[in-house]
């Protein structure tokens, strides 16, 4: 679910969880594997956020896509957020940035086939 966008300085505050200190988010491989194209696009395109799903299976991100006239990476964590909760998401923050910000462990899904 990979966004970019450009600044909206009248985005209201969005919902969003936070994970407890102890507390590690589980991410599907398709997740990291669009965190990890989110990085590339850093390469061009900073600031930025991206943010998963509370269930580990979708993520999304909002970057700067005209540099240099970039909003501060807080602009993009609201936007990220607000467009993850239009989807019918709640959603934590998992990179500011290219910094991660939570604990994590990618889990791997396999289908068990009854007959």
């Amino acid at each position: 679910m990979g966004i970019e966008s450009e600044p909206d300085e009248t985005l209201p505050q969005p919902a969003s969880i936070e994970l407890e200190p102890d507390e590690m988010l589980l991410i599907s491989e398709e997740v990291w594997s669009d965190y990890l194209d989110y990085v590339d696009l850093l390469e061009m395109a900073k600031p930025g956020a991206y943010v998963v799903s509370q269930t580990g299976l979708a993520g999304g991100y909002s970057v700067c896509a005209e540099v240099p006239h970039c909003a501060n990476t807080e602009y993009y964590v609201r936007n990220a957020l607000r467009l993850c909760e239009a989807e019918g998401e709640i959603c934590i923050v998992f990179a500011r940035d290219n910094a991660i910000v939570v604990s994590f462990e990618i889990i791997r899904h396999t289908i068990e086939v009854v007959n």
